[in-house]
């Protein structure tokens, strides 16, 4: 018989669902890697392959931070230091949004109740590793869930099929439409 801890961690690394929760992770501690007031003017947008896109307010801005790139992936990579992220994009997008608006927004505001919290300890408890891996799998496992949260708060629903949370009409995710699967 197998124990699940090792199907668990075959399954996440098969699909790679490690690098892609660390590389997600830039985008929530973004405020935190280039501090408050650069954070005003970017805003992450995205991580693919091993590359996150940041939305800049202006060209200017966006030559400048092509200069600092390396100085920034050297800081995300003190911050999260099991980071993927090889590569930044930058982008010129109308607006940032304000991040202090949206710490005073209650909308946006997402807390872990106790079924996510035993959840997150279910999760954690089948590790056979180190403490200090624990606390990191603990921390990415609980911005995974606060990020499903504030989604499905925002509109998002799951798919019928995958469970992957999208936007957008019917109850399969453009993903699961596109390769044919039907339920």
């Amino acid at each position: 018989m197998k124990h699940i801890k090792n199907t668990l961690d075959k399954f996440l690394l098969d699909r790679e669902l490690y690098e892609i929760l660390r590389g997600r992770l830039t985008l929530l501690k973004w405020e935190e890697i280039v501090g408050e007031k650069l954070a005003k003017y970017t805003q992450p947008i995205s991580y693919k392959d091993k590359t996150i896109t940041v939305g800049v307010t202006s060209s200017m801005f966006v030559n400048d931070l092509n200069y600092m790139k390396g100085d920034i992936i050297e800081k995300i990579k003190e911050v999260i230091p099991d980071s993927p992220v090889q590569d930044i994009n930058f982008r010129v997008v109308e607006r940032v949004t304000s991040r202090n608006r949206a710490k005073e927004k209650p909308s946006t505001k997402v807390v872990l109740d106790d079924e996510d919290r035993k959840w997150i300890d279910s999760m954690v408890v089948k590790l056979n590793v180190n403490k200090q891996l624990k606390k990191q799998y603990r921390d990415l496992l609980t911005q995974y869930r606060l990020d499903q949260k504030l989604k499905t708060k925002n509109g998002y629903k799951k798919c019928e099929k995958c469970g992957a949370l999208f936007k957008g009409r019917g109850s399969l995710c453009p993903v699961c439409v596109i390769e044919g699967k039907k339920y």
